[in-house]
């Protein structure tokens, strides 16, 4: 809860801040007050997202699944987020069509690695119908 909150506050002074920067005609300088918060806030929750993938790594050991697998899952997310965040600073920056841009190339990034997977759970039912 602590933490939420100081992200929270990190986030809410940082958009004050460049608006007020924006404002006194730096907009260049607003938008990386804005980057550099948005930035905090990441290396802030990255000892969360490191916990989260070790215990899902644990469990597929337990479970024996492909390790591939779970990589693939963990980078699919990654891409997912790191897109998204991307995406969202081109918008805050006024480059809406780039951050469109980010979020297609993402898309088509997920379905390459999406592709091994489902090939894997094709042969799995082809096995299962002979």
């Amino acid at each position: 809860m602590e933490q939420i909150m100081e992200i929270i506050i990190l986030a809410l002074t940082c958009a004050v801040a460049g608006v007020f920067i924006n404002e006194s005609k730096l907009p260049v300088l607003g938008v990386m007050v804005v980057l550099a918060g948005g930035a905090i806030i990441f290396l802030k929750v990255l000892p969360q997202l490191a916990e989260v993938i070790r215990i899902f790594t644990q469990l597929a050991d337990y479970a024996a699944l492909n390790q591939s697998y779970l990589f693939t899952v963990f980078k699919v997310l990654g891409i997912a987020y790191v897109s998204e965040f991307a995406a969202q600073i081109c918008r805050d920056a006024g480059q809406g069509a780039l951050g469109t841009k980010i979020e297609m190339a993402a898309k088509i990034s997920v379905m390459v690695l999406a592709v091994p997977i489902m090939m894997s759970v094709l042969e799995s039912i082809i096995q299962i119908l002979n």
